[in-house]
């Protein structure tokens, strides 16, 4: 109940007027007046309609010709782009504005960061992924060669490190970053252990640096 509180919270602070969702997901707006684009397979809109102002699907959308004359709005890089919430750990949760200035720094960044203008790195990022096993499918699967994760998935890796070699394709694995709380020496030497081609480093991030790290520690900085 404390997590769909900090939701509504967030809806009355943002005060969003169109909301794109899956059908799982519906509940959480059900006391909002937010008007709903269904994403994803149609499970029967009269089924769920009752819980939210359903406007229409994103395929259905997506298919229909506009009758309305298109206008073209001006955008600058200064404009905002995201409104991405904090942790809220000193208070109610807070609204930080990002520009598309701010996201193009974040790709540029990330493109030096991880050497993706030779298109020979592939970089996963975990947080849309409920489940660590297809985050591990997923690595054989597109050939990916960093993975961006949180401690408490790191430590799973550690503790199942045998089973997880002899079922999924890792061999293209040379990076791992981990964020969003330090890491133990004795956790970073147990995944070095578990996975010896695998170079391993942390780095420090928040909201405010559109949630991509501010830093990222050196291989000789994170074992220190």
């Amino acid at each position: 109940m404390d997590f769909i509180h900090r939701y509504e919270s967030k809806i009355s602070d943002s005060k969003p007027v169109l909301a794109f969702t899956t059908s799982e997901l519906i509940p959480k707006l059900s006391d909002s007046n937010i008007l709903i684009v269904l994403i994803g397979s149609d499970p029967g809109i009269g089924k769920i309609s009752k819980i939210g102002k359903i406007v229409n699907t994103l395929d259905e959308t997506m298919k229909t010709e506009s009758n309305r004359k298109w206008i073209k709005e001006g955008v600058t890089q200064d404009d905002t782009t995201t409104l991405l919430y904090s942790s809220g750990t000193t208070g109610a949760s807070k609204g930080v504005i990002s520009s598309h200035r701010n996201l193009i720094t974040m790709v540029q960044t990330v493109i030096r960061q991880f050497q993706l203008d030779n298109n020979q790195q592939t970089i996963l990022c975990t947080v849309p992924i409920s489940s660590i096993h297809e985050m591990l499918s997923a690595i054989g699967r597109y050939g990916v060669t960093y993975l961006l994760l949180v401690p408490p998935i790191l430590v799973a890796l550690v503790n199942t490190a045998s089973q997880i070699r002899s079922k999924y394709d890792l061999k293209t694995l040379k990076y791992v970053l981990s964020g969003g709380a330090p890491l133990s020496k004795e956790l970073m030497e147990g995944f070095m252990e578990k996975y010896p081609g695998v170079t391993i480093m942390q780095g420090y991030g928040l909201t405010e640096s559109t949630r991509i790290g501010a830093s990222t520690d050196t291989v000789e900085e994170s074992r220190r």
